[in-house]
């Protein structure tokens, strides 16, 4: 049995001191804003966790179990962590399973050994099947981490509400546990949200960044969106939220086009947990890091697609871009909000393009 260890956590220092007092202005943006939509039962716990980083990534009481790595990559052993609460995996393919901020992380890992690591986040309701199309085109001369993030797919849910201290400790948790010491990541919705997070938290390890289809600072329309989908699946469960995710997500041209894709997404959003679902939402609502993208020093490829215009418009992503010193942008044409599903070709182009630049 392994003893049980604290999670990664921030650099001590001065980007410790920012971190704390970002993450406490995140809470009274965040209680502003659910007091103003009425949500007393989510106002709360989501401050006193945000507030209180004591209380973040650290885990007790935890018993460690030793298994077997399912996959041919990676350590032969993975450390697991007693379930919090795990989902059931109806995805038709091996959990491969690792130990990271006290909870269970579902991992894929593709492509040849000692190539380039590649981390993917996904966002809400994703998981790692966002990203098969992407896998045989990138996985060829980079080595490709997939994973479930907390409550979603086959990671383990745990409570909400969660928070972007929480979501990059345990991204950065799978990467000591694995021997990840570079890696440019990719992230699309809040998982860009996160990729930016984990750029200005963990620039050591960071190398470059793909911040796809996200926000850093909110706007009243895109506030607006989140009040009424936590009152409507508190009520009605995942499943009452899936066809509207899901049509959001895609234009009508590419609904009609692909019946089968379009079930595949519905399958992805419904092995999303409640409790994954209002923490990751609640996590977004605190966003509020755009004075900080000055700050990022490695490079950084923005990508949009041309038909999203709420969750990533063209124009936010084009001045995010702007604002960090090695930023680009790229528009994907027929594409919406998960542009990368919605034109797999033009996002495979765009990332090995700017991977090979580097």
């Amino acid at each position: 049995m392994h003893q049980q260890r604290a999670a990664v956590a921030a650099q001590p220092g001065a980007e410790g001191k920012r971190d704390s007092f970002f993450l406490g202005r995140q809470a009274r943006r965040l209680d502003a804003v659910v007091r103003q939509a009425g949500l007393d039962q989510f106002r709360m716990p989501c401050v006193g966790h945000i507030g209180n980083l004591g209380d973040i990534g650290v885990f007790q009481g935890l018993e460690n179990l030793r298994r077997p790595f399912r996959r041919r990559v990676g350590p032969s052993i993975i450390r697991v962590a007693t379930p919090v609460q795990s989902l059931p995996d109806t995805r038709g393919r091996p959990v491969t399973l690792v130990e990271s901020n006290g909870i269970n992380i579902n991992v894929e890992i593709d492509g040849p050994e000692g190539a380039p690591w590649v981390t993917f986040i996904t966002g809400i309701t994703n998981d790692t099947t966002m990203w098969d199309d992407h896998v045989a085109a990138l996985g060829e001369k980079h080595r490709l981490l997939r994973m479930d993030s907390r409550g979603h797919g086959g990671s383990d849910a745990t409570p909400a509400p969660y928070s972007f201290e929480q979501l990059t400790d345990d991204v950065a948790g799978v990467w000591k546990e694995l021997g990840i010491e570079r890696t440019h990541v990719v992230g699309i919705g809040l998982g860009g949200m996160t990729t930016v997070a984990l750029a200005l938290r963990f620039p050591r390890i960071v190398s470059a960044i793909v911040p796809t289809a996200c926000r850093v600072e909110l706007v009243p329309e895109y506030q607006a969106i989140w009040p009424p989908m936590l009152e409507k699946s508190a009520a009605g469960g995942i499943e009452s939220i899936s066809d509207i995710t899901a049509t959001r997500w895609f234009p009508d041209a590419y609904r009609e086009a692909n019946p089968e894709k379009m079930e595949d997404i519905r399958a992805m959003i419904l092995r999303t947990s409640l409790d994954g679902y209002h923490g990751c939402i609640q996590a977004l609502l605190s966003v509020g890091f755009g004075d900080r993208l000055a700050e990022i020093r490695m490079p950084a490829l923005f990508v949009s697609g041309a038909l999203d215009f709420i969750g990533g418009p063209t124009d936010v992503m084009r001045q995010m871009a702007q604002t960090v010193q090695d930023g680009q942008h790229v528009e994907l044409p027929d594409a919406g909000h998960i542009c990368n599903i919605a034109n797999p070709a033009a996002y495979d182009h765009a990332l090995l393009s700017f991977f090979a630049s580097l």
